[in-house]
Parts: C-alpha cells; sequence; structure tokens
C-alpha cells in the first residue's frame, strides 16, 4: 500500500521476503522508488536474496536507483547488481565510480566488490577504466608541460624538480627529485 507509513511497509517487506513469489518483483521493485533509507535498501536486500537473475523488472529500477543519494542504498544496490547479474550491471558500476566523486570509502569498497562478483567481466571493466585513467591522467601532464615549458625556458617560472626516475623528457632542464639531493623520494 503507496499510503502505508514507511515503518509498516518496511515490516511487511521483511515478512514477505521467506515466502517470496515471482510475482512481487514489480511491487518491491516499486519500493525502490518511496521514500525511506531503510525501505529502499532493505527493498534491494530483497531483490538480491529473492529475485530471478537478470530479472527486466529489477533491470532498469536497480541501475536507475544505483544513483541514490544515500550511501546505504547504493552499496544494497550494486550487491543486487552482482548477485542478479544484470545486464549493464557492471557498466553502471564502473560509470559510477569513474565518473562520480564517491566519497565514502565504503560506497568505492562496495562497487568494487561487487565489481569482482560480476566475476571476469566486473574486472575487465574495472582494468580498463584504470586504464584509461592512467592515459588521461599521461595526457593531461603532457599538456601541462606545453603549456609550463615556455615559462620554464625563459626563467619565468622556476621549477625545482620532477618526480620520476629520470628527467621529463618534455622538461630536460628540470633536474628529478633524487638529482636535487633527496634521494629518498626518488620515483614519488
Amino acid at each position: 500500500d503507496a499510503e502505508a507509513p514507511n515503518d509498516g511497509r518496511l515490516a511487511a517487506l521483511r515478512l514477505l521476503a521467506p515466502g517470496w513469489k515471482p510475482e512481487w518483483t514489480p511491487v518491491v521493485t516499486d519500493l525502490l522508488e518511496q521514500p525511506g533509507e531503510d525501505l529502499r535498501a532493505t527493498a534491494a536486500d530483497v531483490l538480491a536474496a529473492r529475485a530471478r537473475r537478470n530479472d527486466p523488472v529489477c533491470a532498469g529500477v536497480l541501475l536507475k536507483t544505483l544513483g541514490d543519494g544515500d550511501a546505504r542504498v547504493r552499496m544494497a544496490v550494486a550487491a543486487a547488481l552482482a548477485r542478479l547479474e544484470i545486464d549493464g550491471g557492471s557498466d553502471a558500476l564502473v560509470n559510477a565510480l569513474t565518473l562520480e566523486e564517491i566519497g565514502l570509502p565504503a560506497v568505492r569498497d562496495a562497487f568494487v566488490r561487487s565489481l569482482a562478483a560480476f566475476g571476469a567481466q566486473g574486472m575487465d571493466r574495472l582494468l580498463s577504466a584504470a586504464e584509461s585513467g592512467v592515459r588521461r591522467q599521461a595526457e593531461r601532464a603532457v599538456a601541462v608541460a606545453a603549456v609550463v615549458k615556455p615559462y620554464v625556458d625563459s626563467g619565468r617560472l622556476f621549477a625545482l624538480a620532477t618526480t620520476g626516475t629520470e628527467r621529463w623528457e618534455q622538461l630536460t632542464s628540470v633536474p628529478t627529485v633524487s638529482e636535487s639531493g633527496v634521494p629518498e623520494l626518488k620515483g614519488y
């Protein structure tokens, strides 16, 4: 009942879980869109434990709810995506990890654990995202060097050191940290 207080719906949901019937899936997925963090997180937990694998009724709502503002709901949804092997679930988790600023380590950990539960597919997606992130950082560093180099070469900007183990080919006049007299920072 949509008008029932959350406590009543939460209690009913917990009572229904052990005697699960597949026709209850749409009702429980509707609860994912209702107010109340406990209600939404419990609905995701019940779906993870009881719904059919890759259930199309669950898929869309779970993928949408992954962007929920409540950390507990997001962690429960991440687990449900993996447990139900929802098509597109691993991609959604990787996108959330790489495109959003996820401040809570527990949420990041839950997303990575869920990706691991997807098996090779989830880990491949995560590694691809990491590789592309490293590539983007390298591209940014090269772009920064291109902007900074004329200022360093003209003496208008003094570069103290680079953090690599060797001089940077874009800024060969700039020593490494180790060459500057701080060998314990070598390679940072």
